[in-house]
């Protein structure tokens, strides 16, 4: 008790956050648990004797997680009558008006932002409406700015969620952002920009003339990558950044750096403090600089969590010597997650919120600890005077302790473990420390002298190639991540109960609490596998556009693959959809894939399964015509992979019970007349389950399907 005593904000906080995920997982109308809080605040505020103190702090804690809960189901429930998602449920295209309403995200072949809507036409009638809607326009030169004021007309719709195991949940996305709906624009003859600068006073004279000059002062030195990745490091700007390089940073463990966060605000409010002091401003009036400085920079990078975190805890930090408070780490970190869930509590099921608040609560928390285990090694390396050991280590700690607490979500969300982080950190951390510094006064001179400003870009720019150079390096060291599967809910917890315990090894009564709570944990988990059917077949088709995939997982953990999606400019199955629910699934290798016809609609996504080196054997029509799979023979040719052409009857038994059977097209029929009536047939039978995949055959290759009667009896059908 007397803990909670010291960090009172932490216990509001955290149960505030189990409300919210209490209402964000049930269904049940606002209207019940806000009739529970009204009764609740009542009896408390009733002016009757109290006489038990703790029976009062049970009600207190009530109301909080009841606030939680309702503040997360209120916008969700309740919504506006002329609410922008209403005219999502029209199926033809519609038109908008409204203004841009933060920066526009400018990419190779589209850009993307959201547009606060006003005006919606459908049928040539207009309506008042209100709402966010994330707007993209396929357009490689758009001119776009935040603060225009545009008519447009397009296609409205509600954003899809995770529709495959291991998919991105786009609609969650958009929602943490308060946008509901996504408005696409295949043209950019279909938009008119009425007026600019509508976006008030602080964006149009402040925000964003600071964006548009930190912009111009890097384009005046760097192009590419480098200014890609200073634009991200100082703004948290990632559009124009490639992929490829971001999935190195993550592969090594070391992506937090781009997120714009506590280093970066550090800097911030290192550089006004000193410029404080030598301006010899008066004390009262410091806070009034520090604050609106911090907070202009967290709203001039887009207002992440992340920055916003660190600008709240600044804030506090700079704000306790003129309160006379002493300073609770953790008490500031809660506040900070408080007021910004209380301002979008969706924002707990971001990403970077919970890796953000992860990672700083470690480092708090585990930095003390895991320091007194090399108490020893310091203790004689002080001695000795190696300061430079010390803070190398010191530095190793922090990142171990951010490590430790982030492991459990990094695999949940990314399905792999660097195993270079630890190291990486080391020298990556310290060599972003000096861009982002060097940055900053570039910027800074930049304003007062351009040519001082490109001087200072000049060495940035050595720095970042080389930055770029290690991470990619670092990269393509063997086992420079390690692939694992999504960890359910009882790992995380039990890994969680683990830390706690670990943490309160020095009270051996609150230890032992943690060690029950992690072998109760352990010990439900174990059950709820046994009580799992061991032996059981499960087919997944994959939602894979216009496109066929099917995942076939045998109870003796055989993988077959039947088809794999469409390949094309824009949407690649094996990279977006395939990839990420084999990692989701902890499956390393396909042991067959089956190709049912050459069409890339089927074949498009095994290109890239096969440069990732996922496929042990694929299996495909045996064409008398080459030509058709000619670039998918040599690729597999030049990666080793063994090509099986068959023709029907084919028989496979993946394992016992299950029985996959190629029917058509059978030796000594008839070429079929296009490819589509050549499509491979398969029947799998489990027991008695029976699917049969039949691919794109058309009239003619159903009709010589007749040939096999009852065997074509099944239960599932695609």
């Amino acid at each position: 008790m007397r803990v909670w005593q010291k960090i009172p904000a932490v216990r509001f906080t955290l149960l505030f956050a189990t409300g919210i995920v209490a209402g964000f997982h049930t269904a049940w109308p606002v209207l019940y648990p806000a009739l529970v809080f009204i009764g609740l605040l009542i009896i408390l505020l009733v002016p009757v004797r109290r006489d038990s103190n703790r029976l009062f702090g049970i009600q207190l804690l009530i109301l909080v997680f009841l606030m939680g809960w309702i503040r997360i189901q209120f916008p969700l429930q309740i919504r506006p009558g002329n609410d922008l998602r209403l005219a999502a449920q029209s199926k033809t295209p519609v038109t908008l008006e409204g203004c841009i309403c933060a920066p526009v995200d400018q990419r190779p072949d589209r850009c993307i932002f959201p547009l606060r809507v006003d005006s919606v036409w459908i049928s040539e009638q207009r309506f008042d409406v209100q709402g966010i809607t994330s707007v993209v326009l396929y357009d490689s030169g758009c001119a776009l700015e935040q603060g225009d004021r545009l008519i447009a007309r397009g296609k409205l719709r509600i954003p899809g969620g995770a529709r495959n195991p291991g998919g991105f949940d786009y609609r969650a996305y958009l929602a943490a952002r308060d946008i509901h709906s996504q408005f696409v624009v295949n043209d950019k003859s279909q938009v008119l920009v009425l007026a600019q600068d509508q976006d008030g006073w602080l964006n149009s004279q402040l925000l964003r003339p600071a964006r548009k000059h930190i912009l111009a002062v890097t384009a005046r030195v760097l192009t590419g990558r480098e200014k890609a990745l200073l634009d991200g490091l100082i703004l948290g700007v990632r559009g124009g950044m490639d992929e490829e390089l971001q999935e190195h940073f993550r592969d090594v463990g070391v992506i937090h750096v781009l997120a714009v966060s506590g280093l970066h605000v550090g800097f911030v409010a290192a550089f006004l403090w000193m410029l404080i002091h030598l301006l010899r401003i008066p004390h009262k009036a410091r806070l009034a600089i520090l604050w609106p400085a911090l907070f202009f920079y967290a709203l001039l990078t887009g207002a992440q969590p992340p920055v916003v975190r660190a600008a709240i805890m600044a804030a506090l930090l700079c704000a306790a010597p003129f309160l006379q408070r002493r300073v609770s780490t953790m008490n500031l970190l809660a506040v900070a997650a408080a007021i910004i869930l209380l301002r979008q509590p969706l924002d707990l099921f971001n990403v970077g919120f919970q890796l953000s608040f992860a990672a700083t609560a470690g480092i708090v928390l585990l930095y003390e600890r895991l320091t007194g285990l090399c108490k020893v090694a310091t203790t004689q390396w002080q001695e000795q005077g190696h300061s430079l050991r010390i803070r190398m280590l010191q530095l190793a700690l922090v990142s171990a302790a951010a490590q430790l607490a982030t492991l459990p979500l990094t695999a949940f969300y990314f399905n792999r473990i660097p195993l270079w982080a630890l190291p990486a950190n080391l020298l990556v951390v310290p060599l972003v420390s000096v861009i982002v510094f060097i940055g900053f006064i570039a910027i800074l001179a930049g304003a007062i002298w351009m040519p001082l400003g490109a001087l200072f870009l000049q060495c940035d720019w050595l720095l970042l190639k080389g930055l770029i150079f290690l991470v990619e390096r670092m990269a393509a060291f063997p086992l420079a991540n390690w692939e694992v599967p999504t960890p359910s809910i009882w790992g995380m917890a039990i890994w969680f109960s683990g830390l706690a315990f670990f943490l309160t090894l020095s009270r051996p009564a609150v230890a032992k609490k943690w060690l029950y709570a992690a072998l109760v944990l352990a010990t439900s988990w174990i059950w709820s596998k046994m009580l799992t059917p061991a032996y059981e077949l499960k087919v997944i088709f994959f939602d894979a556009g216009q496109g066929d995939a099917a995942l076939i997982r045998f109870p003796n953990g055989r993988s077959f693959m039947i088809d794999c999606g469409d390949l094309n400019e824009q949407y690649d199955c094996g990279k977006n959809v395939i990839l990420p629910a084999l990692r989701h699934m902890g499956i390393r290798h396909l042991d067959a894939v089956f190709i049912s016809h050459a069409h890339s609609d089927h074949s498009g996504g095994l290109y890239t399964l096969i440069r990732e080196e996922r496929v042990n054997r694929i299996i495909r029509y045996d064409n008398r015509d080459p030509e058709l799979y000619r670039s998918l023979d040599s690729l597999a040719f030049a990666f080793s992979v063994p090509v099986e052409r068959v023709r029907a009857p084919q028989h496979y038994w993946p394992c016992p019970g299950a029985w996959l059977t190629i029917l058509h097209p059978r030796h000594g029929w008839l070429e079929p007349s296009n490819e589509n009536n050549g499509s491979m047939v398969m029947r799998l039978q489990f027991g008695e389950r029976i699917f049969l995949f039949l691919a794109d055959v058309e009239s003619e290759g159903e009709g010589l399907l007749l040939y096999y009667d009852e065997l074509v009896d099944s239960d599932v059908v695609k």
